[in-house]
């Protein structure tokens, strides 16, 4: 009897795990969701219409140009900043006489009026 040759003997690994990713524990702290940047709130207007002066109202524009003693005959004749803007000199010479205004403080209101955009002349 005649043997078949016998084959060559293989080696055999044990078989092989699949590959597993490695994943997170499903208790694991996430991070939050990306949130978009906030936006800033519209700005709220005080006026219909944009303020001169640096956003002054009536009453801190006088007390920024010291004329706080004529504050009332300013308000009798001014509702509110945006009136003194039409002023004239006739409308600033009245004033400046009621209120017997000096000199210098009739220059610095006349000034001040000017810088707001008043058609008058210091």
């Amino acid at each position: 009897v005649a043997r078949a040759p016998a084959a060559p003997a293989r080696s055999v690994s044990p078989p092989t795990a699949p590959s597993v990713k490695a994943l997170a524990p499903t208790n694991a702290p996430r991070a939050p969701p990306a949130t978009p940047p906030a936006k800033a709130p519209p700005p709220t207007p005080t006026s219909a219409c944009p303020t001169p002066a640096g956003g002054h109202t009536l009453e801190s524009w006088i007390s920024q140009k010291n004329l706080g003693k004529y504050e009332a005959k300013l308000r009798d004749l001014a509702g509110d900043i945006h009136d003194l803007l039409e002023m004239t000199d006739a409308d600033a010479d009245e004033l400046i006489a009621d209120c017997g205004m000096p000199k210098l403080a009739a220059r610095r209101f006349k000034k001040a009026l000017l810088e707001l955009g008043a058609p008058v002349h210091a």
